[in-house]
C-alpha cells in the first residue's frame, strides 16, 4: 500500500459521517490527511504482511436512529452499525487491488458487482440464488466466497 493510495481513499471519505466504533470521524481523518497518511501506510502494510487485522477496526457499535421526530416504539427506529472509517479505507484500496484480479472470472459465471458492491445475477448463471460472503478477513487474505445451494455445474465456474 502507498501513502498516495491511502491519501486518495481518505479524501474520497464522507466527512458528514459519524465516527466509527474507534471514535474516529473521517473529518478528522480528512483534516489531518498529510499528517496520517505515512502512519496510515505502516499500520496498514504492517496489518497485511502479518494478515492481522486490529479488534478495534473489525467493531461495530449499533445504535438506533429514530425513523420520524417522536418514535413511539421501537419499531420507529432503525438499526445503524457504526463501523471504524480506517477500516473502510483499507477495504477500498484492497477492493480497488482485488477488483481487476477477480473481473475475468466474473465473466465465466456471467457475475458482476456493480459500482456499490451490489451483486446483479443474470437469469443466464450457473449459480441457483447463490450467496456471497464478504468478511473483512477474507478480504484480508484476498478471498471472496461464493456459495450456492446446488452444485456448480458449469466449468468454468470451478474457479471460483
Amino acid at each position: 500500500v502507498s501513502s498516495s493510495q491511502v491519501k486518495r481513499q481518505v479524501e474520497r471519505l464522507y466527512q458528514n459521517k459519524a465516527a466509527g466504533s474507534d471514535g474516529i470521524s473521517p473529518w478528522v481523518l480528512k483534516a489531518c490527511t498529510d499528517q496520517l497518511c505515512e502512519i496510515l501506510q505502516h499500520l496498514f502494510n504492517l496489518s497485511l504482511s502479518q494478515r492481522k487485522v486490529p479488534v478495534l477496526w473489525k467493531t461495530s457499535r449499533f445504535v438506533l436512529v429514530p425513523k420520524k421526530s417522536h418514535p413511539s416504539t421501537l419499531n420507529g427506529y432503525r438499526p445503524v452499525g457504526l463501523t471504524s472509517h480506517i477500516m473502510k479505507v483499507l477495504e477500498k484500496m484492497m477492493l480497488a487491488h482485488l477488483r481487476p484480479q477477480v473481473r475475468p472470472l466474473w465473466t465465466h459465471c456471467s457475475l458482476y458487482i456493480g459500482p456499490r458492491l451490489e451483486m446483479k445475477m443474470p437469469s443466464s448463471t450457473c449459480f441457483s440464488e447463490p450467496t456471497v460472503t464478504w468478511t473483512k478477513q477474507a478480504a484480508m487474505l484476498g478471498s471472496c466466497s461464493l456459495i450456492s445451494p446446488e452444485p456448480l455445474t458449469h466449468p468454468a465456474c470451478n474457479v471460483v
